[in-house]
């Protein structure tokens, strides 16, 4: 059965809807998990107390730390994505809206409540609101939550792209500033055919931003930026003289007797002498005398 532009597009949206929001339930559940892997490597305990924490503030799952190591990674993530698409496609989310809607009728018993469970507050423009755009606010924030990994990989993807090209963009209008003159030579006045070709050149700009950041969104993920630690700890460099005896020179001899009728600090101090400072009581080392 053959379509019509509009019925076709409206499908393809819906489509992409779908796909995107699979992207939503999972992609957060994939990020931990593999935060999890990096940091078991190193601090296993740190790494469960870590998962454990970042389940229940998502979607209010309690887990003893210890127990899991009686599950395996895929069955924490079986459980994660289950309880993520609860919250994204179920009934959980607009649940627990009404919910706050009822108990908390007060901007400040909101906050309360937020700060606690979601660690979020409220704005200044967001207090004072009431019926529907208090529900779409509470569920806004919380929706930020749900979706945080996601919104972060989001704007870096936009940043770099949009990043990218507009430099490649003043790249080219600074070309065709360069060469637009010669159109002179076809009876085109510069002026007209530098704003025409530009305009162009921008409509361009825009096509391949809306065509990359598609592709990328769908397709790239981000990797948790975790620097493992060494589990040596930092290695003094040794002066010379010391090195690859693993004794500080000069060990075991008697330490060197100050001259006589001079202070041991004094012959510390390799000939400096103990002058006072002009208006304070207080000594200091000086220059050689």
């Amino acid at each position: 059965m053959e379509l019509e532009m509009s019925e076709a597009i409206e499908y393809l949206m819906a489509k992409a809807d779908e796909v995107y929001r699979k992207r939503e339930i999972r992609y957060p559940v994939d990020y931990i998990l593999e935060l999890t892997n990096a940091v078991m490597t190193q601090n296993p305990q740190a790494a469960l107390q870590q998962l454990a924490g970042w389940a229940y503030f998502k979607f209010g799952i309690e887990w003893e730390p210890m127990s899991l190591l009686q599950r395996t990674p895929q069955q924490w993530g079986d459980e994660l994505t289950q309880a993520a698409r609860e919250w994204i496609e179920g009934d959980k989310l607009d649940e627990t809206v009404q919910d706050a809607l009822q108990r908390f009728p007060e901007d400040e018993q909101l906050e309360a409540w937020l700060d606690e469970r979601f660690q979020t507050q409220l704005l200044d423009d967001e207090r004072g609101l009431q019926g529907d755009e208090r529900a779409a606010m509470i569920r806004s924030k919380i929706m930020n939550v749900l979706r945080a990994e996601l919104i972060h990989f989001e704007r870096l993807i936009m940043l770099q792209v949009l990043d990218q090209a507009w430099k490649d963009h003043l790249y080219f209008m600074d070309q065709l500033r360069n060469s637009i003159g010669f159109r002179s030579f076809a009876q085109k006045d510069p002026r007209i055919e530098y704003r025409r070709e530009g305009r162009e050149m921008y409509d361009r700009m825009k096509e391949a931003v809306r065509d990359r950041i598609t592709d990328l969104i769908f397709k790239a993920r981000l990797s948790p930026n975790y620097q493992p630690r060494s589990h040596y700890g930092p290695t003094r460099a040794m002066p010379r003289g010391e090195q690859g005896t693993g004794v500080r020179a000069g060990a075991g001899q008697a330490p060197a007797q100050a001259p006589q009728g001079q202070e041991p600090e004094a012959a510390a101090g390799r000939g400096r002498c103990r002058r006072r400072c002009r208006g304070s009581k207080s000594a200091r080392i000086s220059e050689p005398c």
